[in-house]
């Protein structure tokens, strides 16, 4: 495994076969890539995303994780081809509760179904919206990737 620190707060693990993306990598997939990082697994056409928001003062206090992502998903909703919302997705993650839920699309650049998950958590003042994508129709393999990455998140 290898070990990324983000923001000199939160430390996670990502499995060896994949590899930093590059900023133009992460602007062409996440349209953005400022508070944003990545790693993709090529082979394996599996990529992962941490993208990061800073609450300052009483908004990190009023602001939730299903909050925060309701603007991803409607976003979503206006820009992935056949978007489906697939399922829900909850876990305790650095002694707090992480939301999110699964989802479907059909690749912008070619006509692949993709797979999804995206989760969001609140580390500080800070949310993380963890985001993963592939064309893997192993749903086990998927799950199992996402959620070693995401259960290896450590508050440091």
């Amino acid at each position: 495994m290898n070990e990324k620190i983000l923001n000199s707060e939160l430390k996670l693990l990502y499995p060896t076969e994949f590899e930093e993306m590059t900023e133009e990598e992460l602007k062409k997939y996440f349209t953005k890539s400022t508070n944003r990082w990545g790693v993709i697994d090529r082979e394996g056409h599996f990529m992962v995303s941490v993208g990061w928001t800073n609450q300052l003062g009483l908004m990190s206090f009023m602001t939730d994780v299903k909050s925060v992502l309701a603007p991803f998903e409607k976003n979503m909703r206006k820009t992935l081809m056949d978007y489906q919302r697939t399922g829900e997705l909850h876990a305790e993650i650095c002694s707090g509760r992480a939301s999110g839920f699964t989802f479907e699309f059909t690749a912008n650049d070619k006509p692949v179904r993709q797979y999804g998950n995206i989760m969001a958590l609140k580390v500080k003042k800070r949310y993380y919206i963890v985001t993963a994508s592939t064309g893997n129709t192993d749903n086990l393999y998927r799950r199992q990737v996402f959620d070693g990455i995401v259960s290896s998140f450590t508050v440091i």
